[in-house]
């Protein structure tokens, strides 16, 4: 999802970024679609290739993967540190 919100759009782009296995990368992808937080469309009319965009309501997580981001990198986040 972080990957997606950062403008990941392309199912290799993923898979290189991530280095995760892609039947793995498929699922995972498949269940946010299925969930709206992601769109799968292709890239312009007419074509195979596809992407996934970030919907309205994966936008909407944005803030509560900063702060799990600012925390997991040893910021301070709502008076929490990591130890």
């Amino acid at each position: 999802m972080w990957s997606a919100l950062n403008g990941t759009t392309r199912f290799d782009n993923f898979q290189s970024r991530l280095g995760v296995a892609r039947n793995i990368l498929s699922n995972r992808l498949s269940k946010l679609v299925d969930e709206g937080i992601l769109v799968k469309r292709p890239i312009h009319a007419g074509a195979r290739r596809l992407e996934y965009r970030v919907t309205g309501k994966g936008e909407a997580l944005r803030p509560a993967l900063e702060l799990i981001d600012g925390w997991g990198n040893g910021g301070v986040v709502n008076g929490l540190t990591r130890h």
